[in-house]
């Protein structure tokens, strides 16, 4: 044997059998009951049957692929989340997927719920037929909490009547948008805004929603007062913005009711809401 060269080590293993390191971790089927344990309790919250396809709309996926999580006993990229989280401390496990989620506004959140008064009323708001609803005060944060929530409590407490659309213009990067409602990215040029709400707008008016939101488009839309005028008889419509609206303008819409609502926050970022009728 020449100086300085080695003899390969024979595997005492067969050929056929794998290393320890070629064993996949044992998985339990435990992600099948998990995300039919979600579509549960998403149903008892909203108060109906969740499909495939509303699944499927809340993460962007196709329904084929939804239903797939739900028959498959093996999920090799979720399997591998839980493996990795389920070695951490509990309190650790809670942190980290509580600060990878979105919030998610409803009159239910603790920034609301604090005063019963304002979330009956506000429901009370909710279940009009109509009307128009202004959305003042606070800041572009606040404001958009609030708007939110209104939409995602919509279809909670009308689940047979829980269409909602509209136009946002900032990116749902914060929050849980609201299913039908089409958000613009934090579009900030007054032009191509107007471009798109006017392009936009004929779809909404002629949809058979609940609720319509908009959100920070009022300057994009005051060209559009007379459509307005003629949606808010047939339905609920929210705007909420930074301009600050005046009484005469809002009456020259010509219709009632008109609510006004002036949030602000308090030093425990608790939401406070005054409530004004014309």
């Amino acid at each position: 044997m020449a100086f300085g060269t080695q003899t390969p080590m024979k595997s005492k293993l067969p050929p056929s059998e794998p290393t320890a390191s070629e064993h996949p971790a044992h998985q339990p089927d435990r992600v099948r009951p998990l995300v039919r344990a979600i579509k549960g309790h998403l149903e008892a919250l909203q108060g109906r049957e969740i499909t495939y396809e509303d699944l499927a709309g809340y993460v962007g996926q196709a329904a084929s692929s939804v239903f797939d999580k739900f028959q498959r006993t093996q999920q090799p990229q979720i399997e591998a989340l839980l493996g990795w989280i389920e070695r951490l401390p509990e309190s650790t496990r809670n942190q980290l997927i509580n600060s990878a989620c979105r919030c998610y506004p409803t009159l239910d959140h603790p920034r609301l719920n604090h005063d019963p008064v304002q979330v009956s009323r506000l429901k009370t708001l909710l279940r009009q037929a109509n009307g128009l609803a202004v959305v003042q005060g606070g800041n572009d944060g606040l404001r958009t909490f609030l708007i939110t929530a209104l939409g995602h409590s919509c279809g909670r407490l009308e689940p047979e009547r829980r269409q909602v659309c509209g136009i946002d213009v900032h990116e749902p990067d914060w929050f849980v948008p609201v299913d039908g409602v089409v958000y613009l990215n934090n579009l900030l040029d007054p032009t191509r805004l107007r471009e798109f709400i006017n392009l936009a707008w004929p779809g909404i008016a002629e949809m058979k929603s609940r609720l319509t939101i908009l959100n920070g488009i009022w300057a994009g839309v005051q060209n559009l007062e007379a459509e307005i005028s003629l949606l808010a008889p047939r339905r609920n419509v929210i705007f909420a913005d930074e301009f600050r609206f005046k009484l005469e303008d809002l009456s020259r819409l010509g219709v009632a009711p008109i609510h006004i609502l002036t949030i602000a926050e308090d030093m425990q970022s608790r939401v406070r809401v005054a409530f004004q009728q014309i």
